[in-house]
């Protein structure tokens, strides 16, 4: 497993990672073979602990517990986001979401653990839609937040700018684009955001605003 491949090398510094990152693998999929293995090679590179051996290999569990593996902190990301592009034709402003330990892609969130109290609750968090829709856009994303910038619809390109907040699962417009452009690249460097390249109305774009 390459996790575990991974940690044998430099093992003292990278032995305290491995439960963090065996937890982010759903081994529920794994085939049991390759849990055995994945435990036999722990132990051939001393790396074995009863933690791990759990993590890999869990005793049974009630439904109880299986439900609240599948529950999300609603402050914790653990979710790929897939926004705009194009179906049968039509630009799109929708959102989907794939959560990891899930198989569906959906509009929400699901199963968001929220606490009140001495009490949890869980709660279903809908994505909003963008206000345009839109395909070929520049995307990037910064401190939990969702920056779409330009692309196009059926007839013209954008210079609409809009960005989610994760936290606050909110859309808002920004400042726009100098000129509509679609098929740019967006990146942030040391907080700031760069927007190069695509195309304009008139021709192909090589600045970097």
């Amino acid at each position: 497993m390459a996790v575990i491949r991974w940690s044998t090398y430099i093992p003292e510094e990278r032995r305290e990672c491995l439960p963090v990152l065996l937890q982010k693998i759903n081994f529920e999929l794994v085939h049991p073979e390759t849990k055995k293995k994945a435990l036999k090679d722990l132990e051939n590179n001393k790396l074995f602990t009863e933690e791990l051996t759990q993590i890999i290999m869990p005793s049974s569990k009630s439904k109880e517990i299986f439900y609240l593996e599948r529950s999300r902190s609603e402050h914790l990301e653990e979710v790929l986001l897939v926004m705009a592009g194009e179906c049968n034709g039509h630009p799109m402003k929708n959102i989907e979401c794939f959560t990891l330990g899930f198989t569906n892609w959906m509009c929400c969130i699901p199963r968001v653990a929220v606490k009140s109290g001495n009490t949890h609750t869980d709660k279903t968090i809908v994505l909003p839609t963008m206000q345009d829709a839109r395909e070929y856009c520049a995307v990037a994303t910064h401190n939990n937040k969702v920056y779409v910038l330009g692309g196009q619809t059926n007839n013209a390109f954008l210079l609409s700018v809009e960005c989610y907040s994760i936290q606050r699962n909110k859309w808002e417009q920004l400042q726009p684009l100098p000129m509509a452009l679609h098929g740019s690249s967006a990146a942030f460097l040391n907080g700031m955001l760069y927007l190069s390249g695509g195309k304009s109305s008139s021709q192909y774009e090589n600045k970097l605003w």
